[in-house]
């Protein structure tokens, strides 16, 4: 399956070329949209596009400004302008950034499917140049991807394969001992600036002979740093360490290691990252400082966990504090392994907030304002402002939960219905079929469903198969009772009339209308 991005800042346009995408050959496309260039780009951040179809005259971004920009792109997309006849002289000015034809308005459906053959021809010999010596290219991808780190921190690799890959980066210093250092922001923000800040710290130093160090960012946006002789390693100590104010917090492992354990190496340091919660008055810390202090055995409160998801809502405040305070007691945490601290944390994850999300929040997450951070203890600079906003986000579920449980699953079976409608509006459904559906009593449901929208629910289902109607007439080449098909009418007399009661016209005097406009 290959990814399409259609850009128009119309709504109507993006969503006829989308269908028509859709219909072209069955999982041929995952269709994406945009309203400019400017959106165009943000998600091609994200997702790797293979066609893009994008109009010329959009505000914020027009589409020449959007084709020059991909045009810089490595991996560039097939490109297909839609295009007047008045703006033939930007199609041709487009094709000389690569843009593979232009698509004259109003669209054609056999034309367009054309143009689509000739683009699937050529995604398709992309497809199979890319199939080609798959294992070096894999090797290539991967080694841009995660850097050095795919190498050295993946735990899935065999020999073969990490002999392979070390032949090809071709890096002296893993062919011997190294030392291993990751350094981290302590606000757990991206690191984007710390490999700099870190050659800025070690340029220069004339311990540190040329081809001594390595230093890249792993997959956790945790920066590595690997160094021959260790100097690096101890010159970044040392200016941490007499920096009282620095915002990074650096672990190290200071034994010799060698490639073949460094995953086990890397995952104590991971683990070690977390001590930065509890040790606010140093920047560095070396797995030698805690590898024999002695450290008490732990059991995490598991049932202490579950008794607040079961006071949620209780309007026992008080009960459900000191069980937190309990929980998160800053001496119990300090006095065991850092691992006590990471199995709470879980475990507050999976009973307090993804319980709670998938039980309550049927379409969206919670507003509560610090609800991302909360889930990712590596946010933390350190454990009592992380012991702050878990109360915080205890009492903000405590008095939601109560407020909803009334009327919460009354909710959630609108929900349901809802989706269920609008996923299977072209079908013969009824009231009675929904309320089945959703499990609710069929004069209950019909009171709640006008409650929830505003309106009955004949008129609904008739308002989303019009809205549908009037989209296929004005963005498709369909015939009038094929529309009338797609949108739950096998009689065309009776989707023509439906269809005049709720617009005052006819089908085909609306899509006239459209065409003159």
């Amino acid at each position: 399956m290959y990814k399409a991005l259609v850009v128009d800042d119309e709504h109507f346009i993006r969503l006829g070329i989308k269908a028509m995408l859709e219909r072209y050959k069955e999982s041929f496309y995952t269709v994406y949209t945009a309203r400019n260039g400017v959106e165009a780009l943000k998600l091609m951040e994200k997702e790797q596009i293979d066609l893009v179809i994008t109009d010329i005259r959009m505000p914020d971004m027009d589409g020449m400004e959007l084709i020059k920009n991909i045009y810089s792109f490595t991996n560039k997309p097939e490109m297909l302008i839609l295009s007047g006849y008045d703006e033939f002289e930007y199609a041709a000015n487009a094709l000389r950034y690569g843009v593979r034809d232009y698509i004259l308005k109003p669209i054609e459906r056999t034309k367009f499917y054309d143009v689509l053959g000739n683009v699937e021809k050529i995604l398709e010999n992309k497809q199979n140049s890319k199939s080609k010596n798959l294992k070096l290219e894999e090797c290539i991808k991967v080694f841009k991807k995660f850097q050095l780190g795919y190498l050295l921190l993946n735990n899935r690799l065999t020999d073969e394969e990490r002999d392979i890959i070390l032949k090809f980066v071709d890096i002296s210093l893993l062919k011997s001992k190294f030392y291993i250092s990751l350094i981290v922001r302590r606000d757990g923000k991206a690191s984007e600036d710390t490999i700099f800040v870190v050659n800025s710290i070690l340029e220069g130093k004339q311990s540190i002979t040329p081809g001594d160090y390595i230093i890249f960012e792993d997959t956790c946006s945790n920066v590595v740093l690997l160094s021959k002789s260790g100097n690096a390693i101890m010159e970044l100590d040392s200016y941490f360490r007499s920096h009282n104010t620095c915002k990074y917090f650096t672990v190290i492992y200071d034994s010799l290691i060698e490639t073949s354990n460094v995953e086990c190496t890397y995952k104590i340091l991971r683990k070690m990252i977390y001590y930065k919660l509890v040790m606010q008055d140093i920047n560095t810390l070396k797995y030698s400082d805690i590898q024999n202090k002695r450290k008490e055995e732990y059991k995490v409160p598991t049932e202490k966990i579950n008794h607040i998801y079961t006071l949620l809502g209780s309007n026992r405040n008080e009960e459900m504090q000191r069980i937190v305070d309990e929980v998160l007691d800053y001496n119990a945490i300090c006095n065991s392994d850092i691992g006590y601290l990471i199995d709470v944390f879980k475990e507050l994850k999976h009973v307090l907030i993804d319980k709670i999300k998938e039980k309550y929040f049927y379409e969206s997450e919670p507003k509560f304002s610090k609800y991302d951070k909360i889930g990712k203890l590596q946010n933390y600079s350190d454990l009592y402002e992380y012991y702050h906003d878990m109360k915080e986000y205890i009492n903000y579920m405590n008095a939601y939960i109560e407020a909803i449980k009334g009327d919460y699953n009354d909710k959630i079976c609108i929900y349901k219905a809802l989706d269920y409608i609008n996923q299977n509006y072209e079908k013969p459904i009824n009231l009675t079929i929904v309320s089945n559906y959703v499990s609710m009593n069929y004069s209950y449901f019909s009171k709640l469903f006008k409650e929830h929208t505003g309106e009955s629910f004949i008129n609904y289902i008739r308002r989303i198969r019009m809205d549908k109607a009037k989209e296929l007439l004005s963005q498709s080449s369909y015939k009038i009772y094929e529309v009338g098909e797609r949108v739950g009418y096998e009689d065309t007399k009776q989707f023509t009339k439906a269809f005049r009661k709720f617009t005052s016209i006819s089908p085909r005097e609306y899509r006239q209308k459209y065409i003159n406009e």
